[in-house]
């Protein structure tokens, strides 16, 4: 299965999980990436979620949007420690923010805080 997969992590105060594209990168988004030769999308989403921001899940990932070319998944539990890569920055966004910064994304990391914030 081809295509892409990405990571909503809420931290319950309002922010989520950003990465910039690139170190000290304008755009953000969610973590995220292509689904590589053999992986599920939910397997390409944990594995990005902790090659980009150190994290892993710590409880299953659920499907918000599913599409044919990507997946978006919540994460409510999570472990390890936030850190960078060489692919960007990382930081806890309040929605609004990461809206504002999503670039062509934008509307759809709009209607992904609508769903996770009803």
């Amino acid at each position: 299965m081809a295509g892409s997969a990405f990571v909503v992590v809420p931290d319950g105060y309002g922010r989520v999980l950003a990465v910039s594209r690139g170190r000290g990168a304008w755009v953000w988004d969610l973590p995220g990436g292509r689904v590589d030769p053999g992986e599920t999308r939910d397997m390409a989403a944990a594995r990005e979620l902790h090659e980009k921001t150190g994290m892993r899940p710590a409880g299953p990932l659920s499907v918000l949007i599913h599409r044919p070319e990507q997946t978006f998944f919540l994460l409510g539990r999570y472990a390890g420690v936030v850190r960078g890569s060489h692919e960007g920055d990382v930081a806890w966004l309040l929605w609004p923010e990461l809206i504002a910064r999503g670039g062509h994304r934008a509307r759809l990391l709009d209607r992904l805080r609508v769903i996770c914030n009803p």
